[in-house]
């Protein structure tokens, strides 16, 4: 007789299909993909996208999703409904992604206080209290983060980290005593091919592929090339992702008119599922953002052989030791221009060795069963 699978009930904001959300909704599919085989899962979610777009699902009824995950689409998480799982699957792990939101992530939290579960619970807060994510309204955040503490609200729960610097900011924000279990974010699959396009020496393709928000610090690129002007190329930088802030992209079109050999377009917001082919059409993928706790559609572009051009804000270090792209601290806007005109005079030739270490950094991350077996252990131990 085969033994039952473990079962994960995991919270968040916004489940696919939802898609403007970017990467906690990865993660969380990418988890499901993973181990589908190992667990049975449950996905508690909100029945809107990020910009309030109704998902066209029935509410209060399991769904299933593309990975066997079953999905239950509410705009608030109620009691009722969560004391009749917990019967029905009274050894439930409890994942609850996220810090801030009151419905998928202090809610749940409370419940399980109010109702003495005692069940394993996981936080992963998917880069909330990096530093840049901090900066955003920090007066409000210490306060939360300080009555949530003092609540006992992160009593007997384990921290889920996916990198060495996650887990230094939630002891930091925490407190030393937070029991923090460090498990990297899966990976999209990688190419088994390099994708082929014109690469003509003097002219580059960026792609961007982020919420438009001003924690992306898109507007340094804008001004290390009108600081550093570079007039014998030309370039094509195009930015998928919802516009969460119009002023900013009005801010960013402002500073890109300056700038007469740079065209620069925004396309809104994109299915994950388009994204190799967006990524494949590029010559070089953009995001100098403040803070990335992993970055998605960084690895993604690993994944399709497309070099990068990030900040050092990311887990994504030393990336031109691997010929897998740049990584430059914000601060320093002529090393931006420099790598801007240093891939913009790239021939074919020359740009296929970055291709190639693009990929093969993109190669050397994947490990499904070490992966399998950590996400096991955070889940189940």
């Amino acid at each position: 007789m085969t033994a039952p699978k473990p079962c994960l009930l995991t919270f968040i904001d916004w489940y696919t299909p939802a898609y403007k959300a970017g990467g906690p909704i990865r993660s969380v599919s990418n988890m499901a993909a993973l181990l589908e085989s190992e667990f049975e899962i449950f996905v508690y979610t909100g029945n809107q996208d990020i910009d309030g777009t109704k998902i066209d699902k029935t509410e209060n009824e399991w769904h299933e999703g593309l990975f066997g995950e079953k999905i239950l689409y509410n705009n608030t998480p109620k009691l009722n409904t969560l004391k009749q799982f917990i019967k029905e699957h009274p050894e439930a792990t409890f994942h609850i992604n996220g810090i801030y939101s009151l419905r998928f992530s202090i809610l749940p939290l409370l419940y399980i206080k109010l109702l003495n579960l005692g069940t394993k619970t996981i936080l992963s807060p998917r880069g909330m209290l990096g530093s840049g994510a901090m900066k955003i309204k920090p007066f409000k955040k210490k306060v939360f983060l300080l009555l949530a503490k003092s609540l006992g609200l992160y009593k007997n729960i384990t921290w889920h980290a996916t990198s060495t610097e996650e887990k230094a900011n939630i002891l930091h924000k925490i407190g030393n005593n937070a029991k923090v279990t460090l498990v990297q974010n899966i990976p999209s699959k990688t190419t088994k091919e390099i994708y082929k396009i014109e690469k003509e020496k003097g002219k580059l393709k960026m792609t961007s592929i982020s919420r438009v928000a001003p924690i992306k610090k898109f507007e340094v690129i804008l001004e290390s090339l009108l600081s550093f002007p570079i007039n014998e190329i030309s370039i094509e930088w195009n930015i998928y992702g919802p516009i969460e802030d119009p002023e900013y992209k009005k801010i960013l079109l402002e500073k890109a008119s300056k700038i007469p050999y740079l065209n620069l377009q925004f396309e809104g917001a994109i299915n994950p599922d388009c994204i190799s082919e967006i990524i494949t059409k590029s010559h070089l993928f953009c995001l100098p953002s403040a803070n990335e706790n992993y970055g998605h559609a960084i690895v993604e572009s690993f994944a399709n052989a497309c070099p990068v051009l990030i900040s050092d804000k990311t887990p994504w270090q030393k990336l031109k030791t691997n010929n897998a792209g740049m990584d430059i601290p914000l601060a320093n806007k002529s090393e931006f221009s420099k790598a801007i005109y240093y891939f913009a005079n790239l021939n074919q030739e020359e740009w296929l060795l970055w291709q190639k270490g693009a990929h093969e950094f993109a190669l050397n991350m994947q490990n499904d069963e070490k992966l399998k077996e950590a996400y096991k252990s955070l889940f189940t131990k």
